[in-house]
């Protein structure tokens, strides 16, 4: 007999004894049965399994009876009901363990999809961020969420001003008022004012003069 057999009965004249395969195994050599299949001990033919498995799954091994095959979840999906990966996660192999959290995202973005049996999930860069790092939108431009490419900023600005920053909306993008220009609608200095930086901050009086003059 070979081995995962058992006799079952006596040879009579002759060497051969008869054996049977044990559960689980079968095949004129007693091989484990495939998986899905089982063979209970009263033969030596591995039959398909009988066991009801939930959706998203699929037989891990073979069996001694016909309702106690053994089965694990497809990539992608996990626990015991092998429900589908949250947003953020993946599982790469079959299995009855958890789905893992996935750590692609750079910093300024957030999962917006599961990878499925890939640890790279599907993300998109916060508002304000584009790009494949998800860095910060140059200023004069946006990105709402919505995508990876700052676009440019559709705000109008006061005249004599530049934008001064990104935004997470194309009406919203800051703007400040050039050098020599100050206030809330970038007015030119007056006479013995100055600005030498950008900013929305009034112009400053000028020191410079001697006693005796006019700016």
């Amino acid at each position: 007999k070979p081995d995962h057999a058992s006799y079952i009965g006596t040879a009579g004249n002759s060497s051969n004894c008869t054996f049977e395969c044990d559960p689980g195994y079968g095949g004129e050599e007693c091989t484990a049965c495939p998986a899905g299949t089982y063979q209970d001990g009263t033969g030596s033919e591995c039959m398909p399994c009988q066991n009801s498995i939930v959706a998203n799954s699929e037989y891990a091994g073979s069996a001694g009876n016909s309702s106690d095959c053994p089965f694990e979840c497809l990539p992608g999906y996990g626990g015991a009901a092998c429900t589908a990966c949250e947003v953020g996660e993946y599982k790469s192999e079959p299995g009855m363990h958890a789905c893992s959290s996935c750590t692609n995202k750079p910093d300024h973005a957030s999962y917006i999809g599961t990878a499925g049996n890939s640890s790279n999930c599907t993300f998109e860069c916060d508002p304000g961020y584009g790009g494949e790092e998800c860095t910060a939108c140059p200023a004069g431009t946006y990105q709402d969420g919505t995508g990876s490419e700052c676009m440019p900023c559709q705000n109008s600005i006061v005249a004599n001003s530049e934008y001064a920053g990104s935004a997470g909306n194309s009406s919203d993008c800051p703007f400040e008022c050039l050098p020599g220009y100050g206030g809330a609608a970038c007015t030119a200095c007056e006479v013995g004012e100055y600005k030498s930086e950008p900013g929305m901050h009034a112009c400053s009086s000028c020191t410079n003069k001697p006693d005796h003059a006019s700016y």
